[in-house]
């Protein structure tokens, strides 16, 4: 009848002879606190506890459901298999979220934790105040621990990495703008935000410089802390200190240089006039092209849709393209590819018809002129020769 499927069988069985409702132990058996509590709970917020997988959401709107929340996260806190979590994501991402989607299953494995984590308080938020303040002792970075628990000062006073101090400044600031459906106190966030991000701001002069590659994780850290401040520390005098010292140095990569000019000009800490003079100086002034090549990316890899509409900035793209030497143009050219293939249409459009206007070219249609007959084919005999090195390749490989 079942054709050799026993699922099918079981699955009856399971539902009518075994069913998902969970007994309960005599009253005259003794029973831990954190049991104990943990039954009141939820039979007081009327969690499903059967041992059968059950999915729900919790409205964070509702100081009911906000409360049951919180417990649901201390038993995960806790490590007692319960509840789990079905709309995870990075930390700042869940804080953002109003709505949480949980499962629930009672096992045996349930109670066997209850009973365990006695020795480790008597409530379940002495649990996981102890496993929290044991995992902060043991983290290595100021990010984790910034994650594990919002009480992270001790952690960062020794702590200098500026994309950790950043990443937990950008935590912190995640829980101050959605704590109140969390119930978290804010005053001592707030605190300790600004602490975090002071520690962080006195860390830019130390980065250092680096190659390509190592201005991921600084170029991040500045995007966040800008973003942190507009909302928390706006025109806070350290980081501007920072990203004026960073802007001009020699001491940091031209990249990280150029992003911290574009931040100061879109924070308004500096004019279009001051913008212009220190692209003149970095860019032109005698800089090795790859320095300005790297700090114009740098300069455009944010707020690109304002910068390219500027006439003066587009004059030095322009000077730097058009009287750099053909062999040092060849090594620059990967970092102009990076830079502009991320331009959008219309500011490709912006930046061209800037271009066009400096080169005298009224009628766009015009422009397809300008390349020489001289040009095309030397971009023909590049082709080739590309074609050349490739076929190489493959003969290489095929060996």
């Amino acid at each position: 009848m079942l054709q050799g499927r026993f699922t099918v069988l079981e699955e009856v069985w399971r539902s009518r002879i075994i069913g998902a409702s969970v007994g309960k132990v005599s009253a005259r058996i003794g029973k831990t606190s954190l049991q104990e509590e943990f039954r009141r709970e939820v039979a007081a917020r009327r969690i499903p506890a059967t041992d059968e997988k059950t999915d729900f959401w919790l409205h964070l709107t509702s100081a009911t459901e906000v409360g049951t929340s919180i417990f649901l996260h201390r038993l995960r806190a806790a490590d007692i298999p319960f509840a789990q979590l079905q709309s995870e994501g990075p930390g700042a991402a869940i804080l953002s979220r109003v709505r949480e989607k949980w499962s629930t299953q009672w096992t045996p494995a349930t109670e066997v934790a209850l009973v365990e984590k006695i020795v480790h308080g008597q409530t379940i938020a002495q649990v996981c105040e102890t496993k929290l303040r044991k995992a902060l002792t043991e983290a290595k970075s100021v990010g984790v621990a910034s994650q594990i628990l919002m009480m992270v000062e001790h952690a960062s006073a020794s702590g200098d990495d500026l994309y950790e101090l950043a990443v937990a400044t950008q935590n912190v600031a995640a829980l101050l703008a959605y704590g109140t459906t969390r119930a978290i106190e804010e005053d001592q966030l707030r605190n300790l935000l600004l602490r975090l991000f002071h520690r962080a701001a006195s860390a830019i002069p130390r980065l250092g410089r680096t190659d390509d590659e190592g201005t991921v994780r600084p170029c991040t850290a500045l995007k966040i802390l800008y973003e942190v401040s507009t909302t928390h520390a706006k025109g806070d005098r350290m980081l501007l200190e920072a990203l004026h010292w960073s802007s001009k140095t020699s001491a940091l990569n031209p990249g990280v240089s150029g992003l911290a000019t574009s931040l100061l000009y879109l924070g308004k800490a500096i004019s279009e006039a001051d913008l212009e003079n220190r692209v003149r100086v970095r860019v032109g002034g005698g800089a090795l092209p790859m320095d300005g090549a790297q700090f114009l990316e740098g300069l455009l890899s944010i707020n690109r849709s304002t910068l390219v509409k500027s006439r003066a900035i587009v004059a030095f793209l322009d000077g730097l393209v058009t009287s750099t030497p053909v062999e040092a143009f060849r090594d620059i050219l990967p970092v102009f590819r990076r830079t502009f293939g991320e331009l959008s249409r219309a500011e490709m459009g912006y930046l061209l018809e800037h271009v066009f206007a400096l080169h005298g070219v009224v009628d766009r249609k015009a422009a397809a002129g300008l390349a020489s007959v001289q040009d095309l084919e030397r971009l023909r005999e590049a082709d080739s020769q590309v074609r050349q090195i490739t076929d190489q390749w493959d003969d290489l490989f095929r060996r």
